[in-house]
């Protein structure tokens, strides 16, 4: 007969398999994140190493402007003539009628930070499968505009899922301040609610989108069933792409990339 076992015992079976459980779990949560030192990275791991590139991007030039059909920046001392001129009353009045910039059919997706245009979002995804700022025209990719009523999603011709949108990042889905979680700009199946993603092994949304029609500019936002949240859209210049977060300050905390916001505008082709 089996001799039974005592308290002890059992209990020190239980903790066993407790601490068994938790690690299965943190290498199923974060096998990719995770590197050999217990080092949480933002990015997946590279045959186990983070590989950054630190990819600061200045403004586009005069010259690259123009040769992207783009208009050209003014002279330093315009621009600072015009940021301390002061509206005058009539210019400040709010006015009845929005003017409404035409929507193109196709288009390509302009990258600004806080000092100019830094270039397009480009049709080569990076090596974490993501989206990147390119300096060239010819390089950017192409979206397709269907819709401009509420969250909308954009398609991209080069990518096989379909549609440019955000896939879950290592911290969850619980975006909003003092949140680390963030999100990649990558290529997403079509989905107006949480959908897998195959790039992180977890959730994705391409109805993120929306159009500010008398500026053509982009904003995003995480979609749930109790409503949405909105989202920085940034440069990760560790990593050299483009990101999301709900509180930038938080994810910077926690994982340390060098980051700057950007806005993106929609640009005809």
């Amino acid at each position: 007969m089996t001799p039974a076992l005592s308290v002890p015992s059992i209990m020190h079976l239980i903790l066993l398999i407790s601490l068994l459980a938790t690690c299965t779990l943190a290498l199923t949560l974060d096998p990719v994140y995770v590197d050999e030192d217990g080092v949480l990275w933002s990015h997946p791991l590279i045959d186990g190493k983070a590989i950054t590139v630190n990819n600061t991007l200045k403004p586009l030039s005069n010259r690259a402007l123009l040769k992207a059909g783009l208009p050209p920046r003014s002279p330093k001392f315009v621009r600072d003539a015009v940021a301390k001129r002061v509206p005058t009353p009539a210019e400040m009045a709010p006015r009845s009628v929005m003017t409404m910039v035409p929507l193109p059919d196709t288009a390509n997706i302009i990258v600004r930070n806080a000092q100019g245009t830094l270039g397009f979002i480009g049709s080569e995804l990076t090596i974490f499968e993501t989206f990147q700022p390119v300096a060239e025209v010819a390089q950017a990719a192409t979206f397709t505009i269907t819709s401009t009523d509420g969250f909308i999603d954009l398609a991209v011709a080069s990518e096989g899922e379909g549609f440019i949108g955000l896939g879950v990042g290592a911290a969850g889905t619980n975006f909003g301040p003092g949140s680390a979680s963030y999100g990649f700009m990558t290529a997403v199946p079509e989905s107006s609610t949480i959908a897998f993603n195959p790039f992180t092994d977890g959730g994705s949304e391409s109805m993120i989108w929306q159009i500010n029609l008398a500026t053509l500019q982009l904003t995003a936002a995480w979609r749930t069933n109790g409503g949405s949240v909105p989202l920085t859209i940034f440069h990760d210049i560790s990593f050299g792409d483009l990101d999301f977060a709900g509180d930038l300050a938080a994810f910077v905390n926690v994982f340390q990339d060098s980051v700057e916001p950007v806005t993106l505008l929609l640009i005809p082709k």
